[in-house]
């Protein structure tokens, strides 16, 4: 914005280019910030709700050897639509 309205003053002129790649910066680095996170780090793009139950079963895999799983809770927690009959209300 501020380019933009420094264009029409000559003497404030060679402040355009700076000021319009300092505007467009954010945008810029936050595409770079998805691009690195979707090919170094896919699963922190993911909901909360997945990173949970990524996290719920993994703690089960780590128990698996000490306990009994049962495989109807491994279902649930791996796809809790079938559960839930819907939507939360």
């Amino acid at each position: 914005m501020a380019a933009y309205l420094f264009s029409y003053r000559p003497a404030l002129e060679p402040l355009c280019i700076p000021l319009a790649i300092l505007g467009g910066l954010p945008v810029l680095l936050a595409c770079w910030a998805y691009v690195y996170f979707a090919v170094k780090k896919p699963d922190k793009l993911q909901s909360e709700e997945y990173q949970l139950r990524q996290l719920a079963l993994t703690i089960m895999k780590k128990n698996a050897p000490l306990q009994v799983v049962d495989p109807a809770s491994v279902a649930k927690i791996a796809d809790p639509a079938d559960g839930r009959g819907g939507e939360d209300s």
